[in-house]
């Protein structure tokens, strides 16, 4: 890792080689702010930048880790400022959970106290997208989308997630209570479709990125989705060139993705 004041270096486990993605922490973890990575052949670890070390490897994932993402800190939303009165466990859990994209397109809920096992495991991906990894994944505020960290009795549900694999990408509506036996698929929401229709051509997601605004400002509610798309690998996929879109995320309920105009399907060729 490196950033303009210093760089850092942290030894993965066993043979890491390439690592896929690394997403820091919203808020302290602890006495420390940690790093969630995937790594190609170390899985998902925790680390420690302050101390340079790897702290936990989680384990019981039956496959492989793709990409991460942390669920936003609780004290970044709306919601925080009715909660101050209540017992932390209700409205900090959010701060220790994590989703985590896997192979064969699955997710898993991961909480950092508890890295023996998931908390729970889900296959999301539509049926034509065979046995592809969910290439990105990010966790969305509860303000954009329906996202519940813990439901009242204090089990865990699914958070909101954006998502992707290189034929599309969708959201996954929150609220699903996600506890129990974590080696057997939860049930999960129907995906509501985010792309603006190259998946079903020979254009291919190549990357998948989020932006909130912050909680209680202007904006507040509404996100931001960035798609880029490349031609496929078919004989079909050689005459396009790459392409970007923009969209307005939780706008309206009806509709999970809105194109902003002028800012959609701008081709670079």
């Amino acid at each position: 890792m490196v950033s303009p004041e210093c760089s850092i270096r942290i030894r993965l486990p066993g043979i890491p080689g390439i690592v896929l993605d690394l997403q820091l922490s919203p808020a302290p973890a602890g006495p420390s702010r940690l790093a969630a990575v995937a790594a190609f052949g170390s899985g998902l670890c925790l680390v420690s930048p302050q101390s340079d070390t790897v702290v936990a490897t989680f384990g019981g994932l039956q496959y492989r880790p793709y990409s991460c993402s942390w669920l936003p800190s609780a004290s970044a939303t709306p919601q925080a400022a009715h909660a101050a009165s209540r017992p932390a466990t209700a409205t900090s859990a959010g701060e220790h959970l994590l989703v985590a994209g896997l192979e064969k397109g699955h997710l898993a809920l991961l909480d950092i106290r508890r890295t023996d096992r998931p908390v729970a495991l889900a296959s999301v991906l539509p049926r034509q997208c065979g046995l592809l990894p969910v290439r990105t994944v990010a966790a969305l505020p509860p303000d954009v989308a329906a996202t519940t960290a813990t439901t009242g009795a204090g089990g865990v549900c699914w958070p909101s997630v954006a998502l992707c694999c290189n034929k599309g990408a969708w959201l996954l509506p929150g609220g699903a209570t996600a506890e129990g036996n974590p080696g057997v698929d939860s049930a999960v929401p129907n995906l509501l479709p985010l792309d603006g229709g190259y998946g079903a051509g020979s254009m291919q997601i190549e990357s998948l990125a989020v932006h909130c605004a912050g909680a209680g400002g202007e904006g507040a509610g509404i996100g931001r989705i960035a798609l880029s798309w490349r031609p496929g690998d078919g004989p079909l996929g050689g005459g396009a060139g790459p392409r970007h879109e923009i969209g307005l995320l939780g706008a309206d309920p009806r509709t999970p993705y809105k194109h902003e105009v002028g800012q959609t399907r701008m081709s670079l060729t």
